[in-house]
């Protein structure tokens, strides 16, 4: 459907067009309005995104759209997870969890596909190879 005052996309559509992020996800761009986004990922069944964090943000909602997982946190202080701080909590359809700046995060597959979406600041994702614009970066990766 075309409209002349919004941009309308398909979350699945866009995904079936998706590549590999740095975050290691299947991640599509849907909006931008200003400094943040809705973008959607997914990860195949059993597979895990790169554990990260940002520094910065004041929103960084997630909604499960499909399928189940883990959710897998930890603080993290002076560029370190802190140490008794790691948290694995069970995800379903229709869970959503905030964020906030320096917590580490990741999404685990469940034995079926999970698709999330995320409404953050766009220099949270990082854009995959190939796309026309690059973005500034917020993702920070632990050793």
């Amino acid at each position: 459907m075309l409209s002349k005052f919004t941009k309308i996309v398909n979350f699945e559509e866009e995904l079936s067009k998706t590549e590999f992020s740095i975050s290691a996800v299947d991640q599509a761009y849907l909006q931008n309005k200003g400094d943040y986004g809705l973008v959607v990922f997914k990860l195949k069944a059993n597979q895990k995104q790169k554990p990260h964090f940002h520094t910065y943000g004041d929103i960084d909602i997630f909604s499960v759209v499909s399928g189940g997982g883990f959710l897998h946190l930890a603080k993290v202080e002076d560029d370190k997870v802190v140490a008794g701080t790691e948290e694995k909590i069970p995800l379903k359809k229709g869970d959503t969890y905030c964020i906030e700046p320096y917590t580490l995060h990741s999404v685990e597959a469940g034995e079926e596909d999970i698709v999330l979406l995320n409404v953050a600041p766009n220099a949270h994702s990082a854009p995959a190879e190939g796309e026309e614009f690059q973005r500034g970066i917020d993702i920070f990766f632990p050793k």
